[in-house]
């Protein structure tokens, strides 16, 4: 091999290396200053890569493009170690993750070249990884970057060694296929299709953990924002909903629902019964709300809320005003309800306010059935 094939041999490496290194401190908190780190990991490197260039050179398949360079990677983990904070199974993860870009990068060159130019591939891999990282380095770090690091600060310990165990056995796979192409060994195809079934492994039981824990979020959800006796949408959710429609400038309307002598339920049968009440009440306000593509909310005892979104709330108020609800309990008749009704944004501009203003409407009316109830305020503050 003749000393420009060498020199082209080391650019080649060091290039790799260099794009290693510089990943690995843009996602590493160092020990050391910025200016430090580059001087003792380029004079590291250029160390490590004459002496494992310098071994590799006494084989036979050496500088045929196999990559058995980046298997031997491992080496920068001993100076990174101590200028580094992360441990070191944190820097092994980031080191892999960022080798196995410039392994593809790599692979891709030497079987480009060896497709088109097979008489000077070492020269043409060399011009082909340049312009594949030229191009590639950006949208890698703009489009992978950022969201490898959420997942290494997000993770648990658990799941960042399957994280780990992924980016070990991707690094290894993509190198011994690599070689495995070049050599025709068939005992780096067997390695590499092992190293294949660990890394499919890991990523099902990541995307489990993933979907176990969306799940856990959906369940947490739907406690958080149900009524569990009536499974109606509760307050938070009232509010929540209702301040979105008001931020995105949607219309809609507040239909407020009291029920008549709810107490008086309860008093005469007993809160078992008034719960049934109250869970028949809401089945069939939900089910007629759904026939209006609005929502049902239970915002207190005996309160309710609905929001119309569509355009069609005084609609939706005169089907409840006219609605036959079904007796709920031997000798148990429904009671009615009083409502009151508001507009978003002719009677107001938060949700505090057209709630306020609908309680009033609805208030008004149950004055009229009983002269003597007391008028509480329902906004949040």
């Amino acid at each position: 091999m003749d000393k420009y094939t060498l020199i082209f041999h080391f650019i080649i490496v060091f290039e790799i290396v260099f794009l290693n290194i510089y990943n690995t401190y843009k996602w590493t908190t160092l020990k050391v200053s910025k200016k430090m780190f580059f001087i003792v990991m380029s004079l590291s490197s250029i160390l490590i890569i004459l002496i494992i260039q310098s071994i590799l050179s006494k084989f036979s398949f050496y500088g045929n493009g196999n990559g058995m360079f980046n298997l031997l990677g491992f080496v920068f983990l001993i100076p990174l170690n101590f200028l580094l904070k992360e441990s070191v199974t944190r820097v092994l993860e980031i080191m892999c993750t960022t080798w196995i870009f410039t392994s593809l990068i790599f692979f891709f060159s030497v079987q480009i070249s060896l497709w088109l130019f097979p008489s000077d591939f070492v020269f043409s891999s060399l011009l082909i990884q340049t312009a594949l990282f030229i191009v590639g380095e950006p949208i890698y770090t703009k489009m992978f970057v950022p969201k490898y690091i959420f997942l290494l600060r997000q993770l648990n310990n658990k799941k960042n060694n399957y994280l780990g165990w992924t980016a070990l056995s991707g690094f290894i796979c993509i190198n011994l296929f690599n070689v495995s192409i070049i050599s025709n060994f068939k005992l780096f195809y067997i390695l590499t299709i092992i190293c294949m079934g660990i890394v499919i492994f890991n990523s099902y039981i990541i995307l489990y953990e993933y979907i176990n824990a969306d799940y856990g979020i959906k369940k947490l959800g739907k406690k958080v924002y149900y009524d569990t006796l009536t499974g109606l949408l509760n307050r938070e959710a009232l509010f929540f909903y209702g301040e979105e429609l008001i931020k995105n400038n949607k219309k809609f309307e507040i239909l407020f629902l009291d029920l008549n002598n709810f107490k008086t339920v309860n008093d005469k049968f007993g809160h078992q019964v008034g719960d049934k009440y109250l869970k028949s009440f809401s089945d069939d306000l939900s089910n007629l709300c759904t026939n209006f593509n609005s929502n049902a909310y239970r915002i207190s005892g005996d309160e309710f809320v609905v929001i119309a979104a569509q355009g069609n709330g005084l609609e939706l108020k005169n089907k409840l005003e006219s609605f036959e609800f079904e007796e709920y309990y031997e000798g148990l008749k429904f009671k009615g309800f009083c409502i009151g009704y508001s507009s978003y944004p002719s009677d107001g501009d938060t949700m505090d306010i057209l709630l306020n203003h609908a309680d009033e409407k609805m208030y008004e009316k149950k004055k009229l059935i009983h002269p003597d109830v007391s008028h509480k305020s329902i906004a949040r503050s």
